[in-house]
């Protein structure tokens, strides 16, 4: 699972979180003891995969002229992101690259430079 602070943005993701009625608890064994944290739900939000894909697509609309009906995950492996974007007049998806080292965002080999970064923000935020 994976929550973002509503004030810094910070990111928390971790296979233990659990989502209680007030907050989200995280529990982890460090050598010979338990370590619990927890995060309220007045600061805290779950960050919903669907939800981060649609505003990608969004994203990417602003920067082409075509619709985008769908963005779908290809390969998310240690430096790079690749998605693939299915766009209304044609039947081929474009790829979508994102280069986590250097925040680089490119579209079938072209560079995409989208000036308020909303793109850039999107793909962090689905990470």
């Amino acid at each position: 699972m994976k929550i973002r602070n509503r004030n810094t943005h910070e990111f928390v993701r971790s296979e233990n979180l659990v989502e209680l009625d007030t907050y989200f608890e995280d529990t982890e064994y460090l050598e010979d003891e338990w370590r619990m944290r927890c995060y309220p739900k007045e600061h805290w939000i779950k960050v919903d995969k669907q939800k981060c894909l649609e505003e990608i697509a969004n994203c990417v609309n602003k920067v082409t002229t075509n619709t985008v009906v769908e963005v779908v995950e290809i390969v998310n492996n240690a430096d790079t992101l690749v998605m693939g974007v299915l766009l209304k007049e044609f039947s081929k998806k474009s790829l979508l690259r994102y280069d986590k080292e250097h925040t680089r965002v490119t579209i079938d080999g072209w560079r995409i430079n989208d000036w308020d970064h909303s793109l850039r923000v999107a793909i962090e935020k689905y990470l």
